[in-house]
This record gives C-alpha cells, sequence and structure tokens, in this order.
C-alpha cells in the first residue's frame, strides 16, 4: 500500500537481533510503523524508545505478540488494560463523525464484510486528543471499542492499530470486487495524515504549482499570520525573481484578503529561483523556492487518436463516426445521402454618390413638398 505512492521511500527491517535497529536512530524519518513493536519478548524495547525520543511519528499494528503493557507507556493514543492471552475477533465499523480525512462513507461499509482482524481482548480507554477512524465490531454487534485511532495533537503524530491480519481485509476486498481500493485507500490516507509535516512558519509565499507552460500566468500564493496563527493582511511583500543567466526581476505587492495571489506573466522558458521577504513583528521573515517553466507542445504529448472525442464531434455535428474496420459503409453512406444543395451568394459594393436614382427621388420629393407649401398658403 504504502509503496504505490512514488513520494515514499519505504525502509522495512526485521526484529530477529537487537541490532538490526542500532543505525535507525541516525536516520531522520517522516514516519516509524512499528508491527507489533514492543514485543512480548522485550527485544529492541529500549532502541524503540530511543528511536521515539525525537517525536516521529508513529503507527502502532498490534497482534499477538504484542507488548500491550510496554505499548501503553510509549504512546498517547489509547490505554488497554488487556487479558494476557486472550483476544478476540474484530471487523471495522466506520466513524461517521469522523472528518480528517475525506472519505467515502458509502464505499466503507466493505469493513463489514471483511474477514474479522484478531485484536487484544480487553478495556480500551482512549486519551485526550485521540479520535476513532475504526469502531470494533464483534459478529453483529457493534461496540465503542476502537479498533483503528488516532491522536495528532501535540509534537508528535501517532495512530495504532489494535489488530492484526490486515493482509486478510486486502484479499478479500479483491475476491468479492476484483480491485483492492477501499482498504489502500483508507490507510494510505492515515499514513499521509500522520507522515506529513505541518507548516508553522508565519510567513508562506509558493508558486501554486511546481512546473507552468511558458505562456501561462505564473502565480504565487500568500499565507501570512500572527502569534496565534490567525491570517492578517496588509503587508508588504517583496518578491525576487532570478533566472538561470542571474539576472534578476523585483517585485513588489500588497497581501490583501481579497488578491492572496500574485501573478506574474511574460517568463520565458527555463528554471526560476524566487526569494520573499516582508516585516513582521518578530522582525523580516524569508521563504525560498524554485519553480519551472517549460516550453509545452500539446499535440506531441499526445499523438493517440481520441475515439470518444472524434465520436462526440460527429453526434453535435450530424455526421458520422466510422471506424476502419468498417470503411466500406463510408462509401454506402456517401453514396445514398444526397449532398446538400449549394448557395451562392455574391456582394457589390457601391458609393452613394453614384446611384443616379437616388437623387432624383430626393429631388421629385423635395419639389411636391415645395408645390402643396405654395398651394396651401405656407410660403
Amino acid at each position: 500500500m504504502i509503496e504505490q505512492n512514488e513520494n515514499y521511500e519505504l525502509d522495512i527491517r526485521l526484529l530477529t537481533t537487537a541490532t538490526n535497529l542500532e543505525n535507525l536512530t541516525e536516520k531522520a524519518y517522516d514516519l516509524i510503523i512499528l508491527h507489533q513493536i514492543p514485543d512480548a519478548s522485550g527485544l529492541g524495547n529500549e532502541l524503540v524508545r530511543r528511536l521515539l525520543t525525537r517525536n516521529t511519528p508513529v503507527f502502532y499494528i498490534l497482534g499477538n505478540q504484542s507488548a500491550i503493557g510496554a505499548m501503553n507507556s510509549l504512546n498517547r493514543t489509547v490505554q488497554i488494560a488487556a487479558n494476557p492471552g486472550q483476544f478476540d475477533k474484530v471487523t471495522g465499523v466506520f466513524n461517521s463523525s469522523f472528518q480528517l480525512l475525506n472519505l467515502d462513507i458509502q464505499r466503507l461499509d466493505i469493513l463489514e464484510r471483511l474477514p474479522p482482524l484478531s485484536v487484544p481482548f480487553g478495556e480500551y480507554r482512549l486519551l485526550p486528543g485521540s479520535e476513532v477512524v475504526l469502531y470494533q465490531r464483534v459478529g453483529s454487534v457493534a461496540t465503542t471499542k476502537p479498533l483503528l485511532m488516532l491522536n495528532t495533537a501535540g509534537d508528535r503524530k501517532v495512530a495504532v492499530l489494535a489488530g492484526e491480519g490486515l493482509w486478510l481485509w486486502r484479499q478479500e476486498e479483491y475476491a468479492l470486487t476484483d480491485k483492492q481500493t477501499i482498504v489502500d485507500e483508507l490507510f494510505q490516507k492515515v499514513i499521509q495524515l500522520l507522515s506529513v509535516k505541518e507548516d508553522k512558519r508565519k510567513f508562506r509565499v509558493y508558486p501554486v504549482s511546481a512546473e507552468f507552460d511558458a505562456g501561462d500566468r505564473v502565480s504565487f500564493q500568500t499565507e501570512i499570520y500572527n502569534d496565534i496563527y490567525e491570517n492578517i493582511y496588509g503587508q508588504e511583500v517583496k518578491l525576487d525573481l532570478t533566472d538561470e543567466k542571474g539576472k534578476v526581476q523585483n517585485y513588489t505587492y500588497t497581501h490583501s484578503a481579497e488578491s492572496p495571489r500574485f501573478d506574474i506573466s511574460g517568463l520565458p522558458e527555463g528554471v526560476y529561483r524566487y526569494r520573499a521577504s516582508t516585516i513582521l513583528r518578530s522582525g523580516q521573515e524569508q521563504v525560498s523556492g524554485q519553480f519551472v517553466v517549460r516550453n509545452t507542445d500539446l499535440e506531441s504529448q499526445n499523438t493517440t487518436a481520441d475515439f470518444g472525442l472524434l465520436r462526440e464531434v460527429a453526434q453535435r455535428s450530424g455526421g458520422r463516426f466510422v471506424q476502419p474496420a468498417t470503411l466500406e459503409s463510408l462509401v454506402q453512406i456517401m453514396t445514398k445521402n444526397r449532398p446538400p444543395d449549394r448557395l451562392n451568394s455574391s456582394e457589390q459594393m457601391a458609393e452613394l454618390i453614384h446611384l443616379k436614382w437616388i437623387f432624383f427621388a430626393l429631388l421629385i420629393l423635395a419639389t411636391l413638398e415645395w408645390g402643396f407649401r405654395k398651394y396651401s398658403g405656407s410660403y
């Protein structure tokens, strides 16, 4: 599920000996997934504690070999008072009031048809700030015990899946739908929520896209916050662009609620570096980055005929769509249907001064008016 996202690099370690985890403390990970760790044997538990001192987000997956007591001391999401050696078989029920992830609730009904996971039997107590994604369902009875829960408050994000056997869910979903999208989407979004780094800067300027086509406007989004991260406006922002040749272009604009974006037109193809700065109460703030302007040939990107588009154009214009396999029918269509009548028209421009009949018509009308006025005694 994780490797479907090309932006993720997955490092898998097996806890066969404690030495397998020693160099993990030297790497900066965005997320640590602990599958049945801490384990009942205690192997590597001390190294795990050292690994967690960096406040790296953690995703705990519990199972039959998990040390529940040690896990309770390491996480701030849930406390489980489990009976040693006792496990329940439960399915998942989505919590409809959970709003952190954009999920299709109707599609998640399939979770109730998937095989049960093995979870520790006992009492579950959510800690402050924790939210339930999935509840446990024992047979046909929906409980209030959490199955999948997370806590995004504080310095470290934590999620807990209180059961093992997730591979059974993916296998059964494929048997039911010929796809593995619903379960994958659920856990991909949970992992994305845990691993994404929060931007706590008070001044942010960034292009709305990493790449732009030549001729398009390059738009910069501006966000400025106060000490309690409320949007503030009215600051003057200076923006400097540097192209590949080192030429610098300077811009200045005022950040406002009505126009939070600043647009630049007419940038030629190339790689650009930008630097933006403004003055806040805490002093001068700066951000920098880069983007690319490409000269894109749209026609060369897709050289395959779009039959659907051609068929739609034919229907709208009253024509016919004929495929190569039925090309002979084109001859029959052309011979059967009489060609439409042709209408010819021509236009000739002539100046009014060259139309003599208009002159004489006006002269006659003026003479008649003069005669009527003379007869009636107006003159």
